[in-house]
């Protein structure tokens, strides 16, 4: 406004200075006439003349002044009219207008319809009324994104002189969206709700938007207080517990009311599991199985849902309605049909998921902060297991979570009813393996003898020749041979491989011992280590190497396990796959050299560098309740360049701040690194007859890295770079949530009672079932990690 209404004030500037300069060359002319006639008065023109100058001088800062005056009264008069209009808007309102965002939100794209609507909006040819404003922002977002910042402007004078309209508020919201601008979106959304707090569709679109900027406190807040008005409720929590496991007729009432409410439902069951609010998540999850009785995801997500809280039998019968569900959909039959097939194979199909379901109670005891998981398991399984598990804090062991599963199985009487199925101890999958055979994966006698009383064919045997006492070797298991010799098999029985289960005890050196003297055998086996060649010698690609020295402890070349060199995949197999031994095998990248090139340092922030992965401290770090933060490939290595020379192995503590960061990210099948990824050869699926599951990407500096977990078989591949591994067999494993670095100097250091080994560039690790790892980086490393399915490890029913 000052500008247009101070252009007055510069015209009367400039006539008057023209007056002034006439009025001196005037005088100028008449003094010069003067001077030509009399010589004898030069001394008296120069008098008038000074007295001309003095005049034109005192007209010039006549003017400057008056200007001055002029502009500044006009500037006065505009402030206060502003004033006025701010002093009824709300302060978060002013705020808003002038928002410190960050860089990358600032977005103030001066289009010509921004221009032209300013320009009317001062001519006040636009009305005031905020119907008229609201009606001509809805005109310009006709003209698609170019007209965003013109209607965001008419929005935002409605906002400011009429504090109490709510629409104005949530039309800014609805463009900021369209425009991408969440952040902003979210903070009128919210305004609007503070306006008109009974308004469903604000509460239900503030809700669904802080659920998806991962503010899930707040959209929970949002979404319930949304079902209560929807529904006429005073608490949805108690309409939850209240309706929880109703039968699909009594929850009618909820699919009446539409989609809407059921999208607000989906959105606060994903609030609800991010936050572990597992008895809530629970009580939605029994309302939406039966809202949903036909879609096998959402009964699927339940089942494992549940058998993670100890509802084992609720897990299973759901999960054979997922399989009734996909039998009918790939028009394999009619429901009926389903039934009959799925119960004559529903006995395998559990115990193929042992492990998966052990895992998963593993994670939910170490994630869930708080006692409500210890309630939910003694509710569902018997306080004396809730006291085991009571008991676990930053570890919690595998033979712990074994032994709280198959109590859990037992008092839940899961297994009699399958057992008595004709035919079903018989069925087995594409690797040979049978019901029977799981159980011993297990480890429990008292399962074990479950199936041994109800006539398991103790004969048994997978498609490599493994019998019973062969898996036991292999996972330690040292109280099931007795049982098993007892019901009628051969201690000697050799494998396809011409292996007896002794020769596997001793293959697994670890275990050799106590399985030798269950079964009275040969203690005398004098295995060691294969250690086939020095590391491999690749040029480190311009990654960091660390700015301190590491403790000598952590870069011994030592191995405990074996390193192989020139592997064939018939070989990995036979000596390690089949029987799940850990392998370090050198050079098994060979077949990268593109990749290498591809992935020096300063060409992949070239090639990948706008990427987006999560920066975490440990891997997972958000199932554990751990800050994370989306950044782009450049940016973390661009901070790992910028702290590299401050680092000191004494610096971090259990402060997480000061931690090394990681990224460890899941890729979708369509991320650009896809492309760079491939199956190692020694790895080859056509004969290992591996199914990748699961492919990761990983850098890190120095001391970051993973800390001791377990879950189905992986492989690990270095590109560049060098790690330390600690290995744990599945008797000794434990899942932990503490960073590796601060776990090796407080906890490691006094027992020292993993199997070590250290990975080079061009090394991939096989890490088998259930076996526990932690991984420290001795230097900056990235590569390519893959969890897989093979044999017995089909890790889901």
């Amino acid at each position: 406004y000052v500008g247009v209404a101070s252009v007055p004030c510069v015209v009367c500037s400039s006539a008057a200075m023209k007056r002034a300069r006439s009025s001196a060359k005037s005088a100028d002319d008449t003094s010069l006439q003067e001077s030509s006639s009399n010589v004898q008065g030069l001394k008296d023109h120069r008098k008038r003349a000074q007295s001309v100058t003095n005049s034109r001088n005192l007209i010039k800062w006549t003017v400057v002044i008056a200007t001055v005056l002029v502009t500044g009264f006009l500037l006065w008069q505009n402030v206060m009219s502003i004033g006025k209009s701010s002093k009824k808007a709300p302060k978060r309102v002013k705020k808003e207008l002038n928002p410190k965002l960050p860089n990358d939100m600032k977005q103030d794209v001066k289009s010509d319809n921004r221009k032209q609507d300013m320009t009317s909006h001062s001519n006040g040819k636009i009305s005031d009324d905020c119907d008229a404003l609201i009606a001509r922002a809805g005109e310009l977002l006709q003209h698609g994104p170019a007209g965003y910042e013109p209607a965001l402007d008419m929005l935002a004078r409605c906002a400011l002189q009429n504090e109490s309209h709510s629409a104005a508020r949530w039309n800014m919201a609805v463009i900021l969206i369209k425009a991408g601008r969440h952040d902003e979106a979210l903070y009128h959304m919210q305004a609007a709700v503070e306006i008109e707090p009974e308004n469903m569709e604000y509460r239900r679109g503030a809700g669904t938007q802080m659920i998806n900027r991962e503010m899930y406190e707040e959209g929970v807040v949002m979404l319930e207080k949304y079902c209560e008005l929807k529904l006429g409720l005073d608490s949805f929590s108690d309409l939850l517990e209240q309706v929880a496991g109703s039968a699909n007729e009594d929850l009618e009432f909820l699919v009446a009311e539409g989609k809407e409410l059921l999208s607000a439902l989906d959105k606060l069951l994903m609030a609800y599991l991010k936050q572990r609010w597992l008895r809530k998540s629970d009580n939605l999850y029994q309302v939406l199985v039966n809202v949903y009785p036909d879609d096998s995801v959402m009964q699927s997500s339940y089942a494992f849902f549940a058998i993670g809280i100890g509802k084992i039998a609720t897990g299973i019968h759901h999960l054979r309605r997922e399989m009734e569900l996909k039998f009918v959909k790939q028009q394999m039959g009619s429901e009926d049909d389903a039934f009959g097939v799925i119960e004559a194979h529903a006995l395998r199909l559990l115990t193929t998921g042992f492990d998966a379901h052990v895992v998963n109670i593993g994670r939910n005891i170490l994630i869930s902060s708080d006692q409500e998981i210890v309630t939910l398991i003694g509710e569902n399984c018997g306080n004396d297991v809730a006291d085991i598990i009571g008991s676990l804090e930053l570890n919690v062991s595998l033979s712990e979570l074994r032994e709280v599963f198959s109590v859990c199985l037992l008092r839940q009487n899961v297994l009699a009813p399958l057992l008595d199925v004709d035919g079903s101890l018989f069925s087995e999958n594409h690797f040979g393996w049978n019901a029977f055979l799981h159980v011993v994966l297990l480890g429990d006698s008292h399962i074990l003898e479950q199936f041994l009383s109800s006539k398991a064919d103790i004969q048994g045997r997978t498609y490599l020749g493994l019998t019973a006492l062969h898996i036991a070797a292999m996972r330690g298991h040292h109280s099931l041979p007795q049982l098993i010799t007892a019901a009628g098999l051969n201690p000697d029985t050799l494998d396809y491989y011409n292996r007896s289960a002794l020769d596997i005890a001793c293959l697994h050196r670890w275990s050799m011992l106590e399985f030798s003297n269950s079964i009275n055998g040969d203690t005398n086996c004098s295995l060691i280590p294969i250690y086939d060649s020095k590391p491999s010698r690749y040029p480190d690609g311009s990654y960091l190497h660390p700015a301190f020295e590491l403790p000598a402890s952590l870069t011994s070349e030592r191995c405990d396990f074996d390193v192989r060199l020139g592997l064939t995949p018939e070989e990995f197999v036979r000596d390690y796959l089949s029987i799940q031994r850990p392998v370090l095998i050198r050079n098994a990248t060979g077949n990268w050299a593109s990749l290498r090139t591809k992935w020096q340092r300063h060409n992949l922030d070239a090639k990948y560098g706008k990427l987006a992965f999560r920066r975490v401290i440990v891997p997972y770090a958000q199932a554990f309740g751990l800050d994370t933060r989306v950044v782009t490939l450049h940016d973390f290595l661009s901070e790992l360049s910028a702290t590299h020379a401050s680092q000191s192995a004494n610096q971090h503590s259990e402060d997480t701040n000061s931690l090394p960061p990681y990224i460890f990210d899941s890729l979708s099948a369509e991320s650009p690194l896809m492309a760079d990824f491939a199956i190692p050869p020694v790895l080859d699926p056509n004969v290992t007859q591996i199914t990748t599951q699961t492919v990761q990407f990983y850098i890190g500096p120095p001391l970051s890295g993973a800390p001791v977990h377990f879950h189905r078989s992986a492989w690990n591949a270095l590109v560049y770079g060098k790690k330390r591994w600690f290995l744990y067999p599945p008797t000794k494993s434990f899942y932990s949530k503490q960073h590796i670095w601060l776990w090796h100097n407080e906890v490691y250091v006094q027992r020292r009672d993993a199997l070590e080994c250290v990975q080079s560039a061009g090394d991939v690790l096989f890490v088998p079932d259930l076996w526990a790892h932690g991984v420290v980086n001795l230097m900056e490393s990235v590569g390519f990690a893959s969890e897989f399915i093979y044999g017995s490890s089909e890790f889901s029913i």
